[in-house]
């Protein structure tokens, strides 16, 4: 045992003081760094929104013109005003989106789009609803178009040169975007100038289409000239082209004659069959002339 070298013991004390040491100062280092990341990222953002802010705000960078295309009968004015664009206003600052469904909140407009050009210019691009008639349904009064939609409730004074249609319900009308139902598809499809349906020459002088599920379509159509009187036309849902050729011949024929301006009903249901009807002062002595 004499001369042996003694063993010394490691001090698992201190060592364990200096690992907790380095710990904290590693978990401090840590927090630093989250610190100083959180405050230049803070920084960051803070200023891209006073960049912002000022981009959006500042009057170097105006809005000189705004303009409008598409409308026909709504102005240039109350677009703009719908849209909520003023013309003093800062171009970037134009939320486009906002806008935009501003506008197509609007009952006359159909579709609509905002544009932003560099370095001054808004456009407003609008498409306004096709007003082909005036619906009327329990004795309240709507606004369609020619694809059958309902935009709008009619207004005093609003669409007065446009046919009625009467005679339908609101089960014709369609849910969401299916179509609309065989009376008013009828309708709508004889107001439409590029299908030809019209038997009467221009649809422009249909005063009203009467719709009856079973009996088909009834026209009432201002008679021609300067004639305050009204001509009834029953045409039924189908065959329209042959009844319409065969009405021309038939309007050409009397008219050669001098028969067709006491004319006052025309029956189309059977294409080979037509009833002619005159006016009722000549009725008691012109009987109708079966064609």
């Amino acid at each position: 045992m004499v001369g042996r070298k003694r063993k010394i013991r490691r001090n698992i004390y201190k060592s364990g003081i200096r690992q907790r040491r380095q710990n904290r100062l590693a978990r401090l280092r840590r927090t630093l760094l989250a610190i100083t990341g959180l405050f230049f990222f803070g920084g960051f953002n803070l200023a891209l929104i006073l960049a912002h802010d000022w981009l959006t705000q500042t009057p170097l960078i105006p809005i000189e013109a705004v303009l409008v295309e598409g409308a026909q009968r709504l102005s240039a004015d109350s677009l703009r005003r719908q849209a909520g664009i003023a013309r003093e206003g800062n171009l970037l600052g134009v939320n486009l989106g906002k806008a935009r469904r501003r506008l197509q909140a609007h009952p006359w407009i159909a579709n609509a789009n905002v544009i932003r050009e560099i370095p001054n210019r808004i456009i407003i691009r609008v498409q306004e609803h096709d007003c082909r008639a005036v619906l009327r349904i329990a004795e309240r009064e709507f606004l369609i178009s020619a694809a059958g939609t309902v935009f709008k409730k009619r207004q005093d004074g609003e669409c007065a040169d446009v046919p009625v249609i009467s005679g339908i319900d609101y089960a014709d009308l369609g849910l969401a975007d299916d179509a609309p139902g065989k009376a008013l598809a009828a309708a709508l499809a004889v107001l439409d100038p590029q299908k030809g349906a019209v038997p009467i020459g221009h649809p422009n002088r249909i005063k009203e289409i009467r719709a009856d599920p079973n009996l088909g379509l009834t026209l009432f159509v201002r008679s021609p000239g300067a004639s305050p009187t009204y001509r009834t036309i029953i045409l039924g849902f189908a065959d329209w082209q042959q009844k319409t050729r065969k009405l021309t011949a038939i309007q050409s024929y009397l008219g050669r004659r001098g028969i067709m301006p006491d004319a006052q009903l025309f029956n189309l249901l059977d294409p080979d069959r037509i009833v002619i009807s005159p006016a009722a002062h000549a009725a008691r002595v012109v009987p109708p002339k079966e064609v």
